[in-house]
């Protein structure tokens, strides 16, 4: 009966844990791709000044939260984010439209696949 018990707590607890886990990682994905559409807004009125903040503010975010988000995930999706965040900045620093909209689509890709390797599906769970 003790052993059922335990097992039920920990079944219980686990449970409590992937909940918690996807509603962060949807909360800081859909934080990071309204930074990230923000940001094409800019883009198109050509106003750069404000896409370099954004893209900052894109940075601060992702940062404060990449520790917590690599313990749900192997590192090689926020490792490829962390890359193509540099790389979105140096876009940014060179005016580039095009490369721009490449790398803002990308970042939006890796970041809603983040979220989508966490929902509670039969596939996930086993």
């Amino acid at each position: 009966m003790r052993t059922a018990i335990i097992s039920i707590c920990i079944f219980v607890l686990i449970i409590i844990l992937v909940v918690f886990s996807y509603n962060y990682t949807d909360n800081i994905t859909s934080r990071l791709v309204a930074s990230l559409e923000e940001n094409e807004k800019y883009v198109e009125k050509n106003q750069w000044d404000k896409v370099e903040n954004e893209t900052e503010h894109f940075k601060i975010i992702w940062d404060k939260n990449s520790d917590f988000i690599k313990m749900f995930y192997d590192h090689e999706s926020p490792d490829i984010i962390d890359q193509e965040i540099i790389e979105l900045q140096n876009i940014v620093e060179n005016h580039n439209f095009v490369d721009f909209k490449a790398s803002a689509e990308t970042l939006k890709y890796m970041v809603l696949s983040l979220k989508e390797n966490q929902e509670i599906s039969f596939f996930n769970l086993f």
